[in-house]
């Protein structure tokens, strides 16, 4: 079996969202590769011999984000018991699901706070299909949360934070695809060889920069 190419994008939901244009989604290359591990390893996505971009697949990864969106109620209510500030919240979603332990706040943050944005852009830019009952159940999970925080936190903390500490919307030319190689035979596939930690990979990443146009 040849070598398999996975894009994170590929996997996430698309009736009500609207991504960013071009196979990236998150800052870095690697950052994908630890959401995409982190769903491989809890058995989210199941690889095997067939495609793995297969409906099951993606369904599966729109219900799993649905329930960590639909978790905000008690995430932003120990938050607001223990004194924590916006990325405490977010932390606290974090911590909701098991595939999400697997990454670094950064990360999280950075792909929770894109997924909220594509929302947001949905509703700048509708597509098909327009009737909310048919859009995916991460969107409508997404629109549950705002209305759950709007009174603590609204739409411009997720733009602050879907960039972190980027300046001028600048992302990594090199890292413009988000993509994880498995080998052929992949049955099984959970962590493992070839993975590196957040500060190995970081250290690595190269400098050259191109502004995005997604706004």
């Amino acid at each position: 079996m040849s070598n398999v190419t996975l894009l994170l994008k590929e996997f996430l939901p698309r009736a009500g969202m609207v991504y960013p244009p071009g196979k990236g989604f998150l800052r870095r290359r690697w950052q994908a590769k630890k959401i995409l591990s982190g769903l491989i390893g809890e058995k989210v996505i199941k690889l095997g011999k067939r495609d793995a971009f297969n409906g099951t697949n993606k369904r599966a990864v729109d219900q799993e984000l649905a329930t960590m969106f639909d978790h905000a109620p008690v995430a932003l209510l120990h938050a607001t018991e223990s004194g924590l500030d916006f990325e405490g919240f977010l932390n606290c979603l974090q911590s909701s699901v098991p595939w999400a332990k697997r990454c670094s706040i950064e990360t999280f943050n950075q792909f929770c706070c894109r997924l909220v944005m594509a929302r947001h852009e949905w509703r700048k830019h509708p597509t098909y299909p327009y009737e909310f009952s048919l859009h995916s159940k991460t969107a409508q999970s997404i629109d549950r949360m705002m209305d759950t925080i709007k009174g603590d936190y609204d739409l411009e903390w997720f733009q602050i934070w879907e960039w972190g500490d980027l300046v001028a919307h600048e992302v990594d030319l090199d890292d413009a695809e988000d993509e994880v190689y498995l080998p052929g035979d992949y049955d099984g596939m959970v962590e493992g060889a070839n993975m590196v930690t957040d500060e190995q990979a970081a250290a690595a990443t190269g400098t050259r920069t191109m502004t995005l146009p997604y706004r």
